[in-house]
């Protein structure tokens, strides 16, 4: 009996522990569709959108902006003097949109004590289209201090995995991205100068909010997602944040199982 629940126990622990760092913040479930403002963690203006997907919910830059517009998350995460991951997966699809206009999707993260403004991000990315023309060239942006310097070409219609790892005692975030369900520490497709780089605003309070931004420079807001928002806090963790669904059913079994033991004991 004892060996069965040793067994059963490990089985439930290898299930588990390669994600057992990261922890959810926000996958969109149980939402309503609409304006993603006002519902669960969620306050602010902005032109972002819950959309309800065959039974997976995530949210959505929509529509025109002509002044910065920004929705940010009420739950903080603590980043006092360490080291913390934050992943999600984020998504553009292919802009149908003509003329001068460009579709600028920003996520960042901003200290709680500041007012949303993209000055005070600390840390910040987008995918958006490379210059406000009637072409589509999407790119991948991170800002590194003041500057927008990073940039990378990226496919459109493709879901992405994002790796923000903020370290506030140096003041320096590094991005981290791929596709799949690779851990970013074996396949990360962005270059070495999305590494090391320099906080935008680097007032600590002990705590940031994530933050979802239009700069409104005449852009348009083309559909880009955003899911599966997971932190890991106190850790710089480069490994796949999702639980695989064969994970999750073996902890289910797992539990079941022991569940039977204890009855029959």
């Amino acid at each position: 009996m004892k060996k069965t629940m040793i067994a059963l126990m490990a089985g439930l622990g290898l299930a588990s522990i390669s994600h057992a760092a990261f922890v959810l913040y926000d996958d969109f479930e149980g939402y309503s569709a609409g304006a993603l403002s006002g519902q669960g963690i969620w306050e602010g203006g902005g032109n972002v959108t819950l959309v309800e997907d065959t039974g997976n919910n995530y949210a959505q830059f929509d529509g025109a902006q002509s002044s910065a517009s920004f929705v940010n998350s009420t739950t903080a995460i603590d980043t006092a003097t360490k080291t913390t991951t934050v992943f999600f997966r984020m998504y553009l699809p292919t802009n149908l949109v003509t003329g001068d206009l460009r579709a600028a999707n920003n996520i960042g993260l901003r200290d709680s004590s500041l007012s949303n403004s993209f000055g005070n991000n600390r840390n910040q990315m987008s995918m958006q289209d490379t210059i406000a023309d009637s072409s589509w060239d999407p790119i991948v942006a991170a800002r590194d201090g003041a500057s927008t310097v990073p940039q990378q070409t990226i496919a459109s219609d493709t879901w992405y995995n994002v790796w923000m790892v903020s370290d506030t005692v140096a003041n320096t975030w590094s991005m981290y991205m791929n596709t799949g369900t690779d851990d970013a520490s074996s396949v990360d497709l962005l270059d070495a100068s999305f590494k090391n780089m320099d906080f935008r605003n680097t007032t600590e309070s002990g705590s940031v909010e994530f933050v979802f931004g239009n700069a409104g420079i005449n852009e348009v807001l083309n559909g880009a997602r955003v899911d599966d928002i997971y932190v890991d806090v106190g850790n710089s963790n480069l490994t796949y944040a999702i639980p695989e669904p064969g994970s999750l059913a073996l902890v289910g079994v797992a539990i079941t199982a022991l569940c039977v033991i204890r009855r029959r004991r």
